[in-house]
């Protein structure tokens, strides 16, 4: 059963779970050097982070993520597109590429 913390998605297809945690969260493009944005996270996992994007995002587009967690210096870490949803918002779901063990120790204490 899920905790009341979880993000409940009737279809979850998600290896690990995902925690709503709102942390800072910078992205930047590694195929455009002039694209660079900022938002709140909805939901953080050890595979994977969620945030409402500015404009759509094809699947597969890589990014630099700066992910801000609380009493620390920010984490940097590498992503891709899985999935966008656009609607009012660009719900954007990122997985996480290449995590070091530095990084999943990191993130895991904060879920």
């Amino acid at each position: 059963q899920k905790s009341a913390a979880e993000t409940p998605w009737p279809d979850e297809r998600r290896r690990y779970c995902r925690h709503y945690l709102p942390f800072p969260v910078r992205y930047a493009s590694l195929e455009r050097a002039d694209f660079q944005e900022t938002a709140l996270t909805w939901d953080v996992g050890k595979g994977g982070v969620q945030f409402p994007a500015s404009h759509p995002l094809r699947q597969g587009y890589r990014l630099y993520l700066s992910l801000q967690l609380p009493k620390t210096s920010p984490l940097s870490l590498f992503g891709e597109v899985a999935w966008q949803k656009q609607g009012p918002r660009f719900d954007t779901g990122i997985k996480f590429v290449n995590l070091s063990t530095s990084n999943i120790i990191r993130i895991a204490r904060y879920l």
